[in-house]
């Protein structure tokens, strides 16, 4: 099943940042670039590697000691470890909020979405 995200349509197109969760397939339209928060060892996937469309991003509008600021502040969020352990959507909200102004000056807006999906294995 695929959800098309409340921007305009129009803007969509083969170039088009997706996520794909269990059930669904996100899309969202071109410039929209993603860096997806994953609760299994989600710390190290996101420090690790940056997604090469925000890196793309980041490079074309200078901000990428605003994006490893950004990145450090949301690592040192997640102090549970395990499969079970999951981020708290107020922290990540609240720590984007203290990193907006800086990616404004940039000409960046840095919003935060939420998905969950059940799945039953066995």
């Amino acid at each position: 099943k695929d959800y098309m995200s409340p921007y305009n349509i129009i803007l969509l197109n083969e170039n088009s940042e997706k996520v794909s969760t269990w059930y669904e397939s996100i899309k969202f339209p071109d410039g929209v670039a993603i860096e997806r928060i994953r609760t299994w060892r989600g710390t190290k996937k996101l420090s690790d590697k940056i997604p090469e469309k925000v890196k793309a991003l980041m490079e074309k509008k200078d901000a990428m000691a605003e994006y490893d600021a950004l990145i450090s502040d949301l690592v040192t969020l997640r102090k549970s470890v395990g499969p079970f352990a999951s981020w708290k959507d107020q922290e990540i909200q609240l720590t984007l909020d203290e990193h907006r102004v800086p990616f404004k000056l940039k000409g960046i807006k840095v919003f935060a979405s939420h998905k969950e999906e059940w799945h039953q294995n066995g």
